[in-house]
């Protein structure tokens, strides 16, 4: 019965989630109506998902990674080979050969001459008219308003009709950003506004339409609002060439929680440097005990780690957020961090001393609001003492920052010895 229920919420939520869609279609004279609009998409984003979680919805794939929500950003090219799943085309293998030919950042501009900047990363090197451009990221399209009329020539724009990026596409993801695809094929285009797009689904052809000069597409990530000033820097920030596809979270259980954080944050990506970097923060922060209670304010609070931990689960202890106390594998301190942890825990129906749900967010949190301390871990020309430091600095931010992280970094390089050995 419940999931009968949920089941027909999910169908009431989905055709308000479809009108909604339709109505962002339209370009609005008042900004406040559209950011109104743009506001219930993501909250009802959000419902679908929770009751399609909760009622089971989601059907077993070969295209594991498809079925679930990922925080990361893809590299935008496709694979070669591609595979159809409900009627839509994915392309999630190892992308195409491709190398960046004009980087964000001021640039004499290839057609006028002219110095600009050019807020987006152009990706050439691709096969014109054939290599698959692909979702980044699971988002609701928002351009083009339909499939019809997406045949903006090569190399030409037409004020009104054809813009400078030509035949392109605009998605809206969860996180309140949003990514366009630009200069794609004439008539190669396969998503329109209002639909849902998953993660590494085929959105269009590379092509030269609008204002080009050779086949490549234009890509761009904008923080937190739909307009191009809110363009910023993607590679090795967002998205990266040596880890083109950053897999979901997925929790590896070791023999500790020593282990556990070290095969769980290998397999998320991060390179030995970047794990070694993180492992021994955690050592210095919580000495790997993920329902560690800052040690200064067990007598003040009255608590023991245990004890603690219990209260905040069941209830009995509610300032959990706003106490100040660190607590955790990387002792969460700052409220709103804190607060993540909660909810996330909450959501997950896990302890909030849980190991796995506290690395899971980790790394949520490092790719959502730390993006640059995660571009920072995953390049693995970063030693790890230099990574250490730097999270250190800018994640961890503890008393006497400077000092205390410097002392920190002594230690890095037998965690990265562990890390290369195996986790052993």
């Amino acid at each position: 019965m419940l999931k009968k229920i949920l089941s027909f919420n999910t169908m009431i939520i989905t055709l308000f989630y479809f009108n909604i869609g339709l109505v962002i279609a339209y370009e609005f004279e008042d900004p406040s109506r559209e950011s109104n609009i743009n506001s219930r998409i993501n909250d009802i984003y959000m419902m679908k998902k929770q009751f399609e979680d909760l009622a089971g919805e989601a059907e077993d794939s070969e295209l594991e990674i498809i079925d679930s929500y990922n925080a990361s950003y893809w590299w935008p090219i496709g694979s070669v080979e591609t595979q159809e799943k409900d009627g839509k085309l994915f392309a999630i293998g190892d992308p195409e050969t491709t190398l960046v030919t004009s980087a964000f950042g001021t640039r004499n501009d290839p057609i006028s001459g002219v110095v600009k900047v050019h807020r987006g990363t152009d990706i050439g090197g691709t096969t014109y008219g054939q290599t698959n451009v692909i979702a980044a990221k699971d988002g609701i399209v928002v351009h083009p308003t339909s499939l019809e009329g997406n045949n903006c020539p090569d190399n030409t724009k037409y004020p009104g009709v054809c813009s400078d990026y030509g035949n392109y596409v605009k998605i809206q993801h969860a996180d309140g950003n949003y990514t366009v695809y630009g200069h794609l094929y004439a008539n190669s285009i396969t998503v329109k506004a209002g639909e849902y797009v998953k993660q590494g689904q085929v959105v269009g052809k590379v092509g030269s339409s609008g204002y080009s000069k050779g086949a490549h597409l234009h890509f761009e990530i904008r923080i937190g609002a739909d307009s191009y000033s809110a363009s910023q820097p993607t590679v090795g920030v967002y998205i990266f060439q040596d880890n083109p596809r950053p897999a979901a979270t997925s929790v590896v259980e070791g023999s500790d929680t020593k282990q556990t954080a070290c095969l769980t944050l290998h397999n998320s990506g991060y390179p030995d440097s970047g794990v070694a970097a993180l492992l021994t923060n955690m050592y210095y922060e919580s000495s790997f005990i993920a329902n560690n209670l800052e040690g200064i304010y067990e007598k003040s609070l009255g608590y023991t780690d245990e004890t603690y931990t219990q209260a905040v689960d069941d209830g009995t202890y509610t300032n959990f957020v706003h106490d100040k106390a660190g607590y955790g594998i990387v002792q969460w301190t700052y409220w709103d961090l804190k607060q993540d942890l909660y909810n996330y825990v909450k959501s997950k129906n896990a302890s909030i001393g849980d190991i796995g749900a506290q690395l899971e967010l980790l790394v949520k949190q490092l790719q959502e609001k730390f993006p640059e301390v995660n571009s920072y871990l995953m390049n693995s020309s970063n030693t790890s003492e230099l990574s250490t430091n730097y999270f250190c600095l800018n994640y961890e931010n503890p008393a006497n920052a400077n000092a205390n992280c410097m002392n920190r970094t002594k230690y890095s390089s037998e965690y990265e010895t562990y890390v290369k050995n195996g986790c052993k």
